[in-house]
């Protein structure tokens, strides 16, 4: 036997043979089959939208557009099938436990169990914003300055009073969680550029809520560990906040005093941002700093303005009535920051309607039929990033 035949005869006494696995390829088939199974034969009950979303909706059939209906019925099953949620939620928790990493853009992963808001939706970035990587433009200030000054006139034109409250990032009050990779491109944010400009070129009348709640941050936490907002002890800080500057308006205002608060805790599951990961019961909980009053609110709901309709699905309507109120009626556009603040500012008004819109567009409907005494325009910092707010064209010729 030669040298060659002699390799080759130890090269196949080294090499195992395959081993022989007929049912391989029937379990992998199995395996990659069983959301479909679970499916059909309703094996596995529905799982909840854990990614906070709207999910694609079965589509309808159309013989003239049978592609459109094939690339429909992939996307919702890619959406709906069985064992998804239990797999999102796997995948969200692999990838913190092993890399600590975000398995959203929405959520970003701070230090010290902080979790800060990324991508909020269409329009805004939280983190984008921080960078300050994209500054205002000196006619974008302009036209912010002329729109709140237009709105302002309209208002003062018919006697109603108006507050521009900015309210500002969990990131601006603690910018010391954020992970170090997120770095600045400028100094100054957009809410920087914006007071300053306002303070220099206008006198439209705005509250800056931020050196308040730094300064009480150093005594206590003001803002949720793992949701994007304030929580209520930030909210009650804001409130006395804007009811002192309310109180230049209408010095009867009397705001809640910390003597007749009540500030505890309590444990639960994580917030919102925790909520997006799907990490809010084992991962991150959180333990919330509540307030109330010692004395029990007065303020109830009330009626809806007559014939409001909203401009987009978004946007709904909201009415507090508190007969022992200082102040006769309000106004006021917010978007979500405004639910800590909500139950303490209706507390002086006999009414009060809520517009939620977080693109702070003007109501002019809603205004001529509640004839408030004062409007007040709350805007997430934010949404700076790529919301203008616009008055309708007759506000510029002072007509409803």
């Amino acid at each position: 036997m030669g040298r060659h035949e002699a390799i080759q005869g130890q090269d196949a006494r080294r090499r195992p043979e395959a081993p022989d696995s007929p049912l391989l390829a029937p379990l992998f088939l199995l395996l990659i089959s069983l959301p479909l199974l679970a499916m059909l034969l309703r094996l596995a009950p529905a799982d909840a939208n854990v990614e906070k979303r709207k999910l694609a909706d079965p589509p309808e059939f159309s013989w003239r557009r049978p592609l459109d209906y094939l690339s429909g019925l992939a996307a919702s099953f890619n959406d709906r099938f069985a064992f998804r949620g239990r797999l999102v939620r796997a995948h969200s928790r692999l990838l913190y436990r092993l890399f600590g990493v975000s398995a959203s853009d929405r959520v970003v992963i701070g230090r010290q169990g902080w979790l800060y808001l990324g991508r909020g939706n269409y329009f805004n970035n939280e983190m984008d914003y921080f960078r300050a990587a994209r500054p205002f433009t000196l006619p974008e200030l302009q036209r912010f300055r002329a729109t709140l000054e237009e709105r302002r006139d309209w208002l003062a034109r018919r006697g109603i009073r108006y507050l521009f409250v900015p309210t500002p990032n969990k990131s601006t009050i603690y910018p010391e969680y954020l992970p170090p990779a997120i770095n600045r491109v400028h100094a100054r944010s957009r809410l920087d550029q914006l007071l300053d400009y306002l303070r220099r070129r206008s006198d439209v009348e705005f509250l800056d809520l931020r050196p308040a709640l730094r300064r009480r941050k150093r005594v206590e936490r003001v803002f949720h560990k793992t949701d994007s907002h304030w929580n209520d002890l930030g909210g009650y800080w804001a409130y006395r906040e804007i009811a002192e500057r309310l109180r230049r308006f209408f010095p009867g205002i009397r705001p809640l005093t910390t003597a007749q608060i009540a500030v505890g805790r309590r444990e639960g599951p994580g917030g919102d941002l925790a909520d997006l990961l799907n990490l809010q019961e084992d991962v991150f909980r959180e333990t919330y700093i509540t307030v109330r009053p010692l004395a029990p609110f007065r303020a109830r709901e009330g009626r809806p303005t007559p014939g409001f309709r909203p401009r987009a699905p978004w946007v709904r309507l909201v009415a507090s009535e508190c007969p022992a109120g200082e102040v006769a009626s309000a106004v006021m556009v917010r978007d979500s920051f405004a639910h800590q603040l909500m139950p303490f500012l209706s507390e002086h008004f006999r009414r009060i309607v809520y517009v939620w819109d977080w693109e702070l567009h003007a109501f002019p409907d809603v205004i001529l039929k509640e004839r408030p005494s004062v409007v007040i325009d709350q805007m997430a910092e934010r949404s700076l990033l790529n919301i203008m707010p616009k008055n309708p064209p007759s506000f510029a010729a002072g007509r409803p």
